[in-house]
């Protein structure tokens, strides 16, 4: 996405963010702007096997069991601050067409959400 993202596409992610922090409060939200926010990002990378997998991807996240994980690390204290954080990272290397820094903070966010949903 940072080598192939568009105005367009940097705007469509942008806005993702901004609604994220907008619905900080409100967990079911955040967790539908997520969703977006990782589509949006998939979409600007202009590559339809990526995009299908997380077209894939998101409509399985949408099961009950993955929905109940995912609200359980959610609502645990300064989380959405967190993930909102670490999401604006990943943005600011996006639009500024750093995919090494893109590919190294995305990599920091998967392996720290992944930390979050196992742990107990």
């Amino acid at each position: 996405a940072a080598k192939k993202a568009s105005q367009e596409d940097i705007d469509a992610i942008c806005d993702s963010l901004n609604k994220m922090e907008e619905a900080m409060n409100n967990i079911p939200k955040m967790m539908e702007l997520d969703r977006e926010f990782h589509m949006n990002i998939a979409r600007a990378a202009h590559n339809n096997l990526l995009f299908s997998m997380m077209t894939y991807l998101s409509n399985l996240l949408k099961e009950r069991l993955w929905v109940n994980m995912k609200e359980k690390t959610w609502n645990l204290p300064g989380y959405p601050q967190k993930y909102l954080k670490e999401h604006t990272e990943i943005f600011n290397a996006i639009k500024n067409k750093d995919s090494k820094n893109a590919r190294k903070q995305a990599y920091h966010h998967l392996a720290g959400v992944e930390k979050d949903l196992l742990r107990d």
